[in-house]
């Protein structure tokens, strides 16, 4: 029977990957807002809501409290 194996590469500076980690999420984040917008500018997407934009603030926040924690 085959497994699938992932390997992991550690790292003994694990507070300055977790950074890097982090930055490279928010840009990336920050991408997909810029492509959003554009798209929204297009007529091709339609707008975030109200409601979304309270949601995404509330888990970002959460989350935020979650790693502070550890």
């Amino acid at each position: 029977m085959a497994h699938n194996v992932l390997t992991v590469q550690a790292s003994t500076v694990a507070s300055e990957s977790a950074i890097q980690d982090q930055t490279s999420l928010e840009d990336e984040i920050q991408a997909e807002e810029t492509i959003h917008n554009n798209e929204v500018d297009l007529g091709i997407s339609e707008p975030v809501t109200d409601e979304e934009l309270a949601e995404d603030a509330r888990l970002r926040c959460f989350c935020s409290k979650d790693n502070i924690q550890e």
